[in-house]
């Protein structure tokens, strides 16, 4: 051990890159100088691409992440997860029960309740404030569904009308009453175009700007 151990860094480098993960995890508990060395990314990179909850390769992944994590990071937590390893925390509490539809990105927490939607700043610590930013209303029954771009935020209920709110200031954009002759149950949003789906078995799409359907 003492003659491997003596070896320069570019040596071992060349003998670590035939390690399999589960090696290089041991030897990072040898010593100072392994840990060191095996916690570059060179060791790592490829491996964390594969990860399936924390390889943040698309920007999507990357702007719903609280922080960016080193590759040996993301192996670590990924296989925290396959093995269960985790901590639950309440975030929310209702006093009533509801089916919300929920989505993150790398500072808010959007949540349904009800004909509501919360905006919750979330901390890096992944606990949330009380108190949220902002309520977004406008719907008459229950949010069934909503969806999130850069610029709008576009819902669809049980109301059978679709409205949208600006992601900056919370201001209602539009709002369009009996959209569909049934419950709106999917919605989405890309650049100008919102497409919903109801129980009418009819899909439709909109321009946001122009509030009209095509």
């Amino acid at each position: 051990m003492q003659l491997f151990s003596s070896l320069p860094d570019d040596v071992l480098y060349v003998i670590f890159t035939y390690c399999d993960e589960a090696t290089l995890r041991k030897l990072c508990q040898v010593c100072r100088r392994f840990r060191q060395l095996t916690s570059r990314d060179c060791f790592w990179f490829h491996r964390s691409r594969k990860c399936l909850a924390t390889n943040q390769v698309s920007d999507v992944m990357r702007n719903r992440s609280c922080c960016s994590m080193t590759a040996k990071e993301k192996c670590r937590v990924a296989l925290n997860w396959q093995r269960k390893r985790f901590t639950e925390a309440c975030l929310i509490q209702h006093r009533t029960n509801y089916m919300p539809w929920l989505q993150m990105n790398s500072e808010t927490l959007w949540v349904s309740q009800g004909n509501e939607i919360l905006v919750y700043k979330h901390q890096p610590s992944g606990q949330i404030r009380r108190r949220p930013l902002c309520i977004l209303r406008g719907h008459h029954e229950d949010i069934s569904r909503f969806a999130i771009s850069d610029e709008l935020v576009v819902s669809g209920g049980s109301d059978r009308s679709i409205l949208g709110w600006s992601t900056t200031t919370g201001r209602e954009e539009f709002n369009i009453r009996e959209a569909h002759e049934g419950n709106v149950n999917c919605v989405d949003v890309f650049n100008n175009f919102v497409v919903s789906g109801s129980r009418d078995r009819i899909v439709k799409v909109c321009i946001s700007v122009l509030t009209q359907f095509l």
